[in-house]
């Protein structure tokens, strides 16, 4: 089996994902609808007693490399683990927004490495609108899991993954090659890089550990088409193996996030 390095088991994908798929957005001005967007995911964590909702960057405890404080439209933390996320409500994602995402995050992680310390940090970019290719092929390349209508985020994919049964259902024999692909695109961000064996304090970026097949770069057109493959596969399946599934999981999902749901 591949070693997958995100938390798989957390739900919150797959709930994240009927939620972008399915919430009724209220008519309400650009910026007011975004805000109403941040807050309305922040509900849903803050529903779960196991998850802690950090309310503001200071939460963290860290002060970022660069001495300029960030802020983040949501940050919750489960044991060493420790997620930073974006939300947004616009017609159209570009490779910018994901640009500023990762570099403020980036910012926090290079003290958390500085520190030592052992939590691990993974960034997730929740959006109601899809993304063109440039953009989906930064957020592989620097691991940030894009939650998005109409596509399985990559960690539900890969819980489906490792359900033997789930895999046997839809004719899927070899669901390691699968994953092989796919893990290495949701790790958390420290597992990009290789400590100098002579200085801990030194940082290279893993190329080698993100290359398919020798490729010097990711082959993010294979992970994409795997990934839409496997969605378009894996999502007619749960329908079908229990039809009223979505609308019951919908029903109990507009109660943690406190909004409609179609």
């Amino acid at each position: 089996m591949a070693e997958v390095n995100v938390p798989i088991s957390y739900s919150f994908f797959e709930d994240l994902y009927l939620f972008v798929c399915h919430v009724k957005l209220p008519r309400l001005p650009g910026p007011d609808l975004g805000r109403w967007f941040e807050r309305t995911v922040a509900n849903y964590f803050k529903s779960h007693k196991m998850y802690d909702v950090l309310g503001i960057a200071s939460d963290m405890n860290l002060t970022p490399i660069s001495g300029i404080s960030h802020e983040f439209d949501l940050l919750i933390e489960h044991g060493t683990n420790l997620f930073l996320f974006e939300c947004k409500c616009t017609k159209s994602v570009k490779r910018n927004d994901l640009l500023l995402f990762h570099e403020k995050s980036f910012d926090y992680w290079l003290r958390l490495f500085e520190m030592d310390d052992v939590r691990k940090l993974f960034r997730v970019f929740v959006t109601k609108a899809s993304p063109d290719d440039q953009t989906r092929e930064f957020a592989y390349m620097w691991n940030i899991v894009l939650v998005e209508p109409g596509l399985m985020p990559v960690p539900q994919i890969i819980s489906l993954l490792s359900d033997s049964q789930t895999c046997q259902a839809v004719n899927i024999y070899r669901p390691t090659e699968h994953m092989t692909i796919l893990a290495k695109v949701c790790r958390s961000l420290d597992q990009l890089f290789i400590r100098s064996p002579n200085n801990r304090r030194q940082l290279t970026l893993d190329l080698t550990d993100l290359a398919y097949d020798k490729n010097p770069r990711l082959d993010s057109y294979k992970v994409r088409l795997v990934q839409r493959a496997l969605s378009n596969l894996f999502s007619p399946y749960l329908s079908r193996r229990d039809p009223s599934y979505v609308q019951q999981k919908v029903t109990e999902l507009e109660k943690k996030f406190g909004c409609f749901l179609r």
